[in-house]
């Protein structure tokens, strides 16, 4: 069941990550003034092959290392007997199983040092490489149910954005599996990007595409580009209220190939109230109605507390979405769709 094969893989994920990010060891500094810390793994007669957390294994040249910093003692990288031998500061700290403390050290971009990376590494290297003006958020969910039905689902969503005085930038990535008795129920997946720029005061513009697949109710794709008007009511640190109403093109592509294009509505409201420093209140409704019939509409709603955690990273999320389609395709598909749900989130 991919529901355990889901559980055993991140408990691994996780246990490499905190293995690979608890490497203790030396640090060296180079001849362009930069430094990085890793643990000695080989020492050859030309280059030293360590192991970083962020880059994963490095082989560094000789003459490109000026110092090596060990607890007490600073080793001078000619004499090849000091690097490679058992006896060595470094070595001696390992075998008494002691790891000796670690100075700051920055990422060298010397092109001499050669990386192999491992997936992990690269992973970390590609969030290091995030502008600081962007926030951004990796969240992931996991349910089970066994009884009457047994179920298994999962979802995960990246989700950033970069918000300055009067502009904000919006890209999500969303997807959702579920299993229902060993049969597909939900296989969703959606992409958005959005950017608001208001240029008087409260008042703004806003445009938005939004992409979705959904084999369940075989709905090949779902495209909705947007364009309109946005207005803060309320925007502060503590809360903000924000809506948005304009026009789009909805594009729909069924499996059976039959198509459905037509001139839609876009409206929006978004909220977020931060109680004190430990909770926050978000919610989002989103309506997109048809102009070529009443009958022809969509609006989703999704509303969580965000509970912090004793790392300012991770955050827990528990909420409600709600989602209702006026007209479906498939007649075994309920118009209402309502989820509880908790989240973990891991903010970078």
């Amino acid at each position: 069941m991919f529901y355990r094969f889901s559980i055993s893989k991140i408990f691994l994920v996780l246990l490499f990550f905190s293995l690979d990010l608890s490497v203790k060891a030396v640090v060296i500094k180079l001849n362009d003034g930069s430094k990085i810390k890793g643990k000695i793994l080989l020492s050859e007669q030309d280059a030293l092959t360590i192991e970083n957390p962020l880059l994963g294994v490095i082989k560094i040249p000789k003459n490109t290392i000026v110092t090596i910093t060990d607890q007490d003692q600073v080793l001078d990288p000619s004499k090849k007997e000091s690097l490679s031998s058992a006896e060595s500061p470094v070595n001696s700290h390992h075998k008494k199983g002691q790891d000796p403390p670690i100075e700051s050290a920055s990422i060298s971009e010397n092109p001499a040092i050669q990386l192999q990376q491992n997936p992990a590494s690269k992973l970390l290297t590609l969030l290091k490489m995030i502008p600081e003006d962007w926030e951004s958020e990796f969240s992931f969910e996991l349910k089970g149910q066994s009884g009457n039905s047994d179920k298994e689902a999962y979802a995960t969503e990246i989700a950033s954005k970069r918000k300055k005085e009067d502009e904000l930038l919006q890209f999500k990535l969303y997807y959702a599996k579920e299993q229902t008795n060993g049969i597909d129920s939900k296989d969703q997946s959606k992409y958005s990007v959005q950017y608001n720029n208001y240029f008087y005061e409260k008042f703004g513009w806003f445009i938005r595409q939004e992409f979705e697949l959904d084999q369940i109710i075989q709905l090949d794709y779902q495209s909705v580009s947007s364009l309109g008007l946005a207005y803060r009511f309320i925007d502060n640190q503590k809360q903000q209220l924000r809506a948005r109403i304009g026009l789009g093109f909805n594009r729909k592509v069924y499996q059976d190939q039959d198509k459905e294009e037509q001139v839609v509505g876009d409206l929006g409201i978004t909220h977020q109230y931060q109680y004190r420093q430990w909770i926050k209140l978000t919610s989002e409704l989103k309506w997109v109605p048809s102009f070529k019939t009443s009958d022809d509409f969509a609006v989703n709603h999704d509303s969580g507390l965000i509970i912090p955690t004793a790392n300012k990273s991770w955050k827990i999320r528990l909420g409600i979405k709600n989602k209702y389609t006026n007209l479906v395709n498939n007649a075994t598909i309920k118009k209402l769709d309502s989820q509880y749900y908790s989240k973990l989130i891991f903010s970078f």
